[in-house]
């Protein structure tokens, strides 16, 4: 999404930027990283999410980033990974990020459900967001080993599974990106809901900017044995791929702007003048949910 906001902003703002002469307050990458982290900490406290259903819960947000991230490649650009739970399994994942530059600077916060039900999404008195449908799939990995007894082989499993998928993303040039995983997880999880026995939260990355998370599980399987299941987010607005062994077995199309900012997907995006969240955003479309 990083690059594609780029340019959208651009657009938007670059004629109001000029006048007004803004510059970023942080002149080192060091400095901004800092920055953004702060920022990306305050905003994402500012909001409150619940699992929808058959069994309501309310998300809680781990107070500590996952990944602290950057993406040379769309600019100078800083962002974070915070994840909402429930029963310790993440329900929801946030990547704000703050992009600096000579003519612009903003807060960007991308939002994506990790559930398997409706996620209902609040800030302040006002209802912001609402997918209309869950934010997950699972399905079991092809081929994959019985989830081991020790927690330390089953992390090997989950590493060594988690190898054999890939992800590329496919500009609107019809250019392919092909995106890095990280070879551990960003979180690891143990889960209070029985259902569910292990955990880990992989990224695909462009720089070390999240672009496809990819989760796998064991989970209980009907008949009560343990599977490993895999599940695919987007964090981008492009097209996007992955593979198993070679074999495609997840996509998605680019979304368009005003699907993104719509608020009804399972992956949407708020964007934010200045570093302030309080801030009206830059488009009609970014500020109303």
């Amino acid at each position: 999404m990083r690059r594609n906001v780029v340019l959208l902003l651009v657009g938007l703002c670059a004629s109001a930027s000029a006048q007004t002469g803004e510059s970023p307050s942080a002149t080192t990458e060091s400095d901004r990283a800092i920055e953004a982290s702060k920022i990306a900490a305050a905003a994402v406290a500012e909001y409150r999410f619940s699992r929808e259903g058959e069994q309501p819960a309310l998300l809680v947000l781990e107070p500590k980033s996952l990944l602290q991230w950057s993406n040379p490649v769309a600019g100078s650009i800083h962002g974070s990974v915070f994840i909402w739970t429930e029963k310790g399994r993440p329900e929801m994942v946030a990547t704000p990020y703050k992009l600096f530059g000579p003519r612009f600077f903003h807060l960007g916060l991308e939002f994506h459900s990790l559930s398997t039900s409706p996620i209902r999404a609040e800030r302040g008195e006002a209802v912001v967001w609402t997918p209309t449908k869950p934010g997950l799939s699972f399905a079991p990995v092809p081929g994959a080993p019985a989830p081991a007894e020790s927690p330390s082989a089953r992390l090997r499993q989950m590493r060594d599974l988690a190898q054999q998928f890939s992800a590329r993303g496919v500009k609107e040039s019809g250019i392919p990106l092909h995106f890095r995983l990280l070879t551990q997880p960003i979180h690891r999880y143990a889960s209070t809901d029985p259902s569910v026995r292990d955990g880990g939260l992989f990224a695909f990355v462009e720089g070390t900017d999240p672009e496809v998370l990819l989760l796998i599980e064991a989970r209980r399987r009907e008949g009560g044995a343990f599977g490993w299941d895999y599940a695919i987010a987007r964090l981008n607005s492009m097209a996007l791929h992955v593979e198993h062994r070679g074999r495609e077995v997840w996509s998605t199309p680019s979304m368009p702007w005003e699907i993104v900012f719509g608020h009804a997907e399972p992956y949407t995006l708020f964007l934010f003048e200045n570093h302030d969240a309080n801030s009206p955003g830059f488009s009609a479309l970014a500020e109303k949910p």
